[in-house]
């Protein structure tokens, strides 16, 4: 299980972005990190099992060439690293390579595997960012495609007040 989210929940809500009415609009930008308010369901809907991070920053990773994708069950999912989970500093680290790599190629959709690999983020059973994010219904709401370039700069300038 992830250690307690780092950043607090303000923090996470504020996060800068342009807003989407939903993660299927074809929007193109390069980074493929989005913030979204999400609610996750237990067993039954009326049963809630609680979340671990409400407002995750989740750095999208394709499956093949496919944003979005459907499981066995019907049901259709995003997946990719929340970012929430890394502690501020490494999490800064990331977006810095991330920044550096879509400089180098502009416009790359990167998969699991290629993000897994540049960026050297955990993916161990212990230790995984990995998650994947029904988007069904009021489970995805709120949801911002976050440029990378504006969230370092906010994630600096909150680094600075808290050191």
């Amino acid at each position: 299980m992830p250690q307690k989210v780092q950043s607090s929940l303000s923090f996470r809500k504020n996060t800068p972005g342009r807003r989407m009415a939903s993660v299927r609009q074809n929007a193109q930008y390069e980074g493929q990190l989005y913030s979204f308010q999400y609610t996750s369901y237990g067993p039954s809907p009326t049963k809630k099992r609680p979340n671990i991070d409400k407002q995750p920053l989740l750095l999208l990773a394709y499956r093949g060439a496919d944003r979005i994708w459907k499981a066995q069950n019907g049901r259709s999912y995003i997946y990719g690293f929340n970012l929430n989970y890394l502690n501020p500093h490494r999490r800064l680290e990331v977006v810095e390579a991330l920044i550096e790599i879509f400089r180098t190629k502009p416009g790359q959709s990167l998969t699991y595997q290629q993000l897994k690999d540049s960026l050297e983020v955990p993916t161990g059973l212990e230790d995984s960012i990995f998650r994947k994010y029904d988007i069904r219904g009021s489970k995805l709401r709120k949801l911002k495609e976050v440029n990378l370039d504006t969230y370092v700069d906010y994630l600096r300038r909150s680094l600075k007040t808290r050191d």
